[in-house]
């Protein structure tokens, strides 16, 4: 059973993220919606928050996928230090609309190296759309913190400041730690089944301690067996 245990804990630390936030998790509710993002709907928008003790660094970014089916989209995330667009730029991204993704999924974007951030400012996520169309969750005031911005109406330019809508936010998330891809995930569930079967061998046949050697095998086993 303490085996199960660890095994447990160790796929729930390695396979789920710290949050420093999930400010606005929502996907459904009285006035909840979905925004378009496009060429001219809106575009750029952004969503402002405010660093706390709990986020020290900005390792990942998410909104939530409003869209009923995939559609191919391409973003650019600038983070800003500020609130309006502006404002200095400390860090940027792109991603694209994963294959697997639905309704109510996360968008996300990596920052590599993370981005610094200082207690009790305010920043800005500003998603720009490259390429595509797609939705985004917007949601009543539920978050202190900050609100939505959309492009200041008129001509989409570098000096559009940005405009608050304070009584609306995105479904958005910001991360101090990176994302694990899929395959980190399986590489290690793999490790630790080959570590703990290899211990398993040992102990019946009379051995101390865990053999490198069969661990090894048992990965290359368990490796053959997923590319097959």
């Amino acid at each position: 059973m303490h085996k199960i245990l660890l095994v447990t804990t160790f796929l729930v630390f390695v396979a789920t993220p710290t949050f420093a936030d999930i400010v606005n998790g929502h996907q459904s509710g009285t006035g909840f919606g979905t925004a378009l993002i496009s060429s001219t709907a809106g575009n750029p928008f952004a969503q402002s928050f405010t660093a706390t003790v709990d986020e020290p660094r900005l390792a990942a970014a998410s909104f939530i996928w409003g869209d009923t089916a995939r559609t191919d989209l391409t973003l650019k995330l600038d983070v800003l230090h500020g609130t309006s667009f502006l404002d200095p730029v400390v860090g940027s991204a792109t991603a694209s609309t994963p294959q697997s993704i639905t309704l109510g999924d996360w968008f996300n974007f990596a920052f590599n190296p993370p981005i610094s951030l200082t207690l009790g400012e305010v920043y800005m996520l500003r998603f720009k759309q490259v390429s595509g169309t797609g939705r985004f969750v917007e949601v009543p005031d539920t978050y202190a913190g900050g609100s939505l911005y959309f492009n200041k109406p008129g001509p989409i330019d570098p000096n559009n400041p940005g405009q608050a809508l304070p009584n609306n936010d995105i479904s958005f998330r910001v991360l101090i730690n990176p994302i694990p891809e899929p395959s980190t995930i399986l590489s290690a569930t793999y490790f630790v089944v080959a570590m703990l079967l290899a211990r398993r061998r040992s102990n019946d046949r009379g051995q101390a301690g865990i053999s490198a050697t069969s661990a090894r095998r048992w990965i290359d086993c368990c490796c053959e067996c997923r590319n097959r």
